[in-house]
């Protein structure tokens, strides 16, 4: 803007009505030019940038694809877990205390039936199962006994006791 101070009237004039002129002026101002270099700049970042994210894209790629099948691999190790806790809920439900009581003594009582079927017909000769009758006498002969009715005996001693 320096060089309109040293015109004339005249020639300010004619520069307003002369559209190039005011264009050139307008170019040739510092503001301007600094704009102008800013901008250039600018879009020489913007391209490198540009290219910097075009060589990230296929690493990027690959690893947006394994995070996928990672994601797919844990949805199937989540249901496989899912489905190990249903059976061992399933499992240690038929282990509680009450549970094992209960099927104790629904075994108990089959045992007592099973002995009272047996036992009920002592008037008829007495008929073993196959196989049963010769294991029952040599385990009887072998002073083998039912161990609740087996007389208490003391426990060993370790080898380091004395008595």
């Amino acid at each position: 803007m320096e060089g309109l101070k040293d015109k004339t009237l005249q020639e300010l004039e004619e520069m307003q009505n002369d559209p190039e002129a005011i264009a050139r002026l307008a170019l040739e101002s510092p503001e301007v030019q600094d704009l102008q270099l800013e901008r250039e700049m600018a879009l020489a970042t913007n391209r490198s940038l540009a290219e910097q994210n075009l060589e990230f894209q296929g690493p990027l790629e690959i690893s947006r694809s394994n995070l996928s099948d990672k994601y797919q691999e844990l949805r199937k190790l989540v249901e496989r877990c899912q489905e190990q806790k249903a059976k061992l809920e399933k499992f240690s439900s038929a282990l509680q205390p009450g549970t094992l009581l209960d099927l104790l003594q629904i075994e108990g009582m089959k045992i007592e039936e099973e002995s009272e079927d047996t036992a009920a017909p002592a008037s008829s000769p007495r008929r073993e199962a196959p196989g049963r009758g010769e294991a029952a006498s040599s385990f009887a002969g072998a002073g083998w006994r039912c161990p609740s009715k087996a007389p208490a005996t003391p426990t060993p001693s370790t080898p380091g006791d004395t008595a």
